[in-house]
């Protein structure tokens, strides 16, 4: 007896307990050849047969998160023209069980999620989806990436490479040239410095800043990242997600070992370095001299009112004021 009622378009079967995936499931389940999205997330996959979803030529979406997939066959996803929304996330795929044959049949997708697998690289996967506007490789041990890793996919907007180095690696100058940016996470990659270069040629739009999450990266106060500041309060590239560590004056280069951490985000020049918080990410910035410390996390509540912010906003330029007149 058929599961689903044939005029089902949205087919909901997550969080069951299926193991395998093949055409005959799909009939069984009676899914509609008119579905648009299915949902297979949180389930225990570990294989998806051949031509599994050659019923469902109008799909759409396809949630496939938080399985045990560690390979599936090179025409699982055969004959899904129309899918723009895959979520292979929180698996265990590789190199070599996720490859651009896999992406052959979804030449149109435009949001691809890889979240948590073990990529230990792209290679040419993304050569087989040239519409990606969304791709998310947070948390995969790519360890460095080629400079020409985007050369085929020239729509995309949002870029999640959240903790992909192995450091010392970098990101290539060139990398995102030519890239219409709006998001670009590189939160965790052991960055101690982001070279204006690695920016300078991003397509971004007029009207609105290129957002880059830069927290939990070791990056050092040096004249090296001056334009980090510059841009800042342009406003043509947002800079957020304080980044915690030690304090001291700026060093003569980046590279320097004596070099020290600085928190998110600093006003500094050759000579001296002067802490700032930002409230918002393009808000307004207060700045304090040592030896004068205030916690930043006090500057990054994200539960608390307005009426609470200006309240501590008032609270440090009172004490900045006091500590000055002392100084003085």
């Amino acid at each position: 007896m058929p599961l689903l009622d044939p005029a089902c378009k949205i087919i909901l079967l997550n969080n069951n307990a299926l193991s395998a995936l093949t055409p005959a499931d799909c009939a069984e389940f009676n899914v509609s050849p008119q579905a648009w999205k299915i949902d297979l997330k949180e389930n225990a996959l570990t294989d998806i047969a051949a031509d599994c979803f050659s019923g469902t030529p109008g799909l759409k979406v396809l949630l496939l998160k938080n399985n045990a997939l560690a390979a599936m066959d090179e025409d699982a996803l055969s004959g899904l023209a129309s899918l723009t929304y895959l979520d292979l996330g929180y698996n265990a795929f590789t190199e070599a069980s996720l490859t651009p044959a896999h992406l052959d049949g979804v030449p149109n997708l435009l949001k691809l999620l890889l979240t948590s697998n073990q990529m230990g690289s792209l290679g040419a996967l993304l050569q087989k989806v040239p519409a990606l506007e969304v791709l998310q490789v947070r948390d995969n041990p790519l360890g460095s990436v080629p400079e020409n890793l985007f050369e085929n996919n020239r729509a995309l907007q949002v870029l999640d490479l959240q903790k992909v180095l192995t450091p010392p690696a970098i990101f290539p100058d060139a990398l995102f040239d030519g890239l219409p940016l709006t998001v670009l996470n590189l939160r965790e990659n052991g960055l101690t410095t982001v070279p204006e270069r690695l920016l300078q040629n991003v397509a971004r739009s007029p009207a609105a800043p290129l957002d880059v999450p830069l927290a939990l990266n070791p990056l050092v106060c040096c004249p090296d990242v001056l334009w980090l500041k510059d841009e800042q309060v342009a406003g043509s590239v947002v800079f957020h997600g304080g980044v915690t560590g030690t304090w001291g004056d700026p060093q003569p280069s980046c590279d320097d070992a004596a070099a020290q951490p600085f928190s998110a985000w600093d006003d500094f020049s050759a000579a001296t370095c002067i802490r700032a918080y930002t409230l918002t990410p393009i808000g307004k910035r207060y700045f304090y001299v040592q030896p004068f410390r205030i916690p930043s996390d006090l500057f990054h509540l994200s539960h608390c009112g307005k009426k609470c912010v200006r309240a501590l906003v008032r609270i440090v330029q009172v004490l900045n004021m006091f500590v000055g007149i002392r100084q003085g």
